[in-house]
């Protein structure tokens, strides 16, 4: 952070707790912030929406209080979260004068209507006994963690959850192995010219544009298919494994293993295709014949090494698999 700021740098946006990360800043994140604004002689706007949104006894500590902080942070709060209506679109606002006078300028422009009943709901919210808001965050509190577990259970890990509406978790326990990506392409783009010439994945391989030769095989939603054939702007919402998703880090998956061993690859312009077919095929059949191999690549072509050395490393990998 501190290697961010400079002497350019006039206003920072602090938001805690944090949405959606749902950290909760404590004592010395803010000091450690507070003497970057004093020392870069800069601002701050505090989103402090989910204040009364924090859980496991943790304090809210805003940034204002802090030494020398009153005059350079404006502090806003939500009856949208507070009192779960979201809709209402009520705020309020904190700070010295000086910066509230440009604030209510620019914010007479921003606004399309005022309801004024509402304000008064809010108000009257405001000032309700602070029970209301321990019981608040204790109700949420208990639904985080009922959220939480069943989570837990299907497999998903669960980051910590501070504070806010939201919580975070990895998939990747699941099986995901590679990047969330999204992209623009044009209608005509197919997608392995947009793995390729885009997202700089080019282990997948153009040998013919026709798919026959299986060079450019993926995977989408755990189907085989050739990318040549599929347009881009078809896979929307999918999940695609190329052969850039085989290995574990730096473990190669058990087929690119037994390639290796069986020396089943020769120049390689076949061999990611053939990895993705064969990983398909053990997926779908984790025990398949000498017949279902070869039935099953029939789709992938190799000019250099012929195929009995693949379809054995194939077989062999299904029985180390197995065992």
């Amino acid at each position: 952070l501190a290697a961010a700021f400079s002497d350019n740098t006039k206003l920072i946006l602090l938001n805690s707790p944090m949405n959606p990360c749902a950290k909760v800043f404590k004592q010395e994140d803010l000091a450690a912030i507070a003497g970057l604004l004093e020392k870069h002689d800069a601002f701050a706007v505090c989103d402090e929406v989910y204040e009364h949104l924090i859980f496991d006894r943790l304090p809210h500590i805003p940034l204002m209080p802090l030494p020398g902080m009153r005059e350079r942070c404006a502090r806003i709060g939500s009856a949208g979260k507070t009192f779960s209506l979201t809709g209402w679109k009520v705020g309020y606002i904190t700070a010295p004068s000086n910066l509230l006078t440009p604030l209510a300028r620019a914010h007479q422009f921003l606004t399309f209507t005022t309801p004024p009943n509402l304000q008064a709901a809010v108000a009257y919210g405001l000032a309700k006994d602070n029970s209301y808001f321990y019981n608040l965050a204790a109700d949420l509190q208990g639904l985080r963690d009922y959220l939480r577990e069943g989570l837990s259970e299907l497999g998903f890990s669960v980051l910590p959850c501070e504070g806010t509406y939201f919580i975070t978790t990895d998939f990747r326990p699941l099986g995901f192995n590679g990047d969330d990506v999204e992209f623009l392409c044009a209608p005509e783009q197919t997608l392995l010219d947009v793995l390729r010439d885009d997202l700089r994945l080019t282990g997948s391989k153009e040998g013919c544009a026709s798919g026959d030769c299986g060079a450019c095989s993926v995977t989408i939603d755990g189907r085989l298919v050739c990318s040549c054939l599929v347009l881009a702007a078809e896979v929307g919402g999918q999940e695609i494994e190329t052969i850039e998703g085989m290995a574990d880090g730096d473990r190669l998956h058990p087929l690119q293993q037994k390639f290796l061993d069986f020396a089943a690859l020769q120049c390689g312009v076949c061999t990611p295709g053939f990895l993705v077919a064969a990983k398909a095929l053990l997926d779908h059949n984790p025990n398949p014949s000498e017949t279902e191999v070869r039935y099953w690549l029939a789709g992938n072509l190799c000019r250099c090494t012929g195929y009995d050395k693949i379809v054995r490393a194939v077989l062999d990998t299904a029985a180390e698999i197995r065992n």
